[in-house]
C-alpha cells in the first residue's frame, strides 16, 4: 500500500484473508462503487504458488457471493500472472486505460458480469 488513504479506501467494502499452513497467502476484497458495481482487488503472496488452486476456488466463491452484478479489476499491462488469474476467476478483458495510475501509467480493465 503506497498510502494510508488508499488502504482506507480498500477497507470500505468486504474483504478476506486467505491462509495456508499458518501463513497469509493473499488478501482481497470488493469495494462498492455504486449499487450493482464494485471494484475487486487482491494482493497475493509470492509464496502462494503451492496453494493457488485452492486460493482461486475460494476467491471465486467469495466474488460470486458478493452479489454484485458488475465487478471490475485493474491490472498492470505487464503482470502476466495477474491476467491469467483474472481469466481463471471469470473476468474478461474490456479495455486499456491510458494514464490510469497516479504515475500516469496505463492499466487494463477486466470485468466479471454475474
Amino acid at each position: 500500500m503506497r498510502s494510508p488513504d488508499y488502504a482506507r479506501e480498500l477497507s470500505a467494502g468486504d474483504a478476506r484473508t486467505w491462509t495456508h499452513g499458518g501463513d497469509v497467502v493473499g488478501i482481497g476484497g470488493v469495494v462498492p462503487i455504486w449499487p450493482g458495481r464494485a471494484c475487486a482487488w487482491a494482493l497475493v503472496s509470492a509464496g502462494a504458488g503451492r496453494c493457488m488452486t485452492a486460493l482461486t476456488r475460494s476467491a471465486g466463491a467469495f466474488l460470486s457471493a458478493s452479489g454484485v452484478r458488475r465487478l471490475e479489476a485493474y491490472v498492470d499491462p505487464d503482470f502476466h500472472a495477474a491476467h491469467r488469474w483474472m481469466r481463471m476467476l471469470g473476468f474478461t478483458l474490456e479495455a486499456r486505460m491510458s494514464a490510469f495510475k497516479p504515475d500516469g501509467s496505463p492499466a487494463l480493465l477486466y470485468a466479471r458480469i454475474g
